[in-house]
């Protein structure tokens, strides 16, 4: 199958509250700096899609219920991951 070489826009609106597609084994990661974050908005879901909307078997997927700024959430990861690192 030949695969377009953009994303087609009724996918893009479609997964708009797309953050980030991330390793199921990294769950734990994001669910704890979610806790953290502790303002709401922000969930997982085990299923992740690719751009041409071919499911990623390997990855789960970071959405948002409402766009803003999301770096304290970004830095608070950031923490967590050296945290699981060590």
């Amino acid at each position: 199958m030949v695969k377009p070489d953009y994303i087609p826009t009724s996918y893009a609106e479609a997964d708009d509250n797309l953050l980030t597609n991330f390793d199921k084994e990294e769950t734990h990661i994001y669910q704890e700096a979610i806790r953290r974050y502790g303002k709401g908005g922000l969930f997982i879901t085990e299923d992740a899609y690719d751009v041409y909307g071919n499911k990623i078997e390997t990855c789960s997927a970071l959405r948002r219920t409402q766009r803003g700024d999301k770096s304290e959430f970004w830095r608070i990861f950031d923490q967590v991951k050296r945290e699981y690192d060590r």
